[in-house]
């Protein structure tokens, strides 16, 4: 009978060691996803910009292609591997990636810029990873 009481009384603590942890930790790992979207993002970015380089090493001249024509261009090429997320814009002067208001929130606060998405127009918010564009 004792052991069936200490057994019960360890089943009830692990329990409420789960839920604590839970509880308390699903803001770190929250934060953690977003960070991961963040740092993903970044790594694309600056895969698709390295691509660019190596085709124009190649080339002698800069891709005439824009947004997913010059994925393409640079996957056929072998100069980029296939993207898990479409939609990026490229051109000459930007490269970017949609994303919804709220993940543009959530991408700044991770970047530790705040949960804002400010305007792409907005030049005092030009250092921010995420802004919005006027519809």
């Amino acid at each position: 009978m004792f052991q069936l009481i200490v057994a019960t009384v360890a089943i009830v603590l692990c329990s409420v060691l789960a839920i604590g942890a839970i509880w308390y930790g699903g803001e770190a790992f929250a934060e953690a996803s977003s960070r991961a979207k963040l740092v993903g993002i970044e790594m694309t970015a600056q895969q698709i910009d390295a691509a660019i380089q190596l085709y124009y090493q190649d080339k002698l001249h800069w891709p005439t292609e824009r947004d997913d024509a010059l994925v393409e261009v640079l996957v056929s090429g072998n100069y980029l591997m296939p993207l898990r997320d479409e939609g990026w814009k490229i051109s000459t002067d930007e490269l970017y990636r949609p994303v919804q208001t709220g993940q543009c929130a959530i991408i700044n606060e991770a970047a530790g810029f705040g949960a804002v998405c400010p305007r792409c127009d907005d030049e005092a918010q030009k250092g921010l990873p995420g802004c919005s564009t006027p519809d």
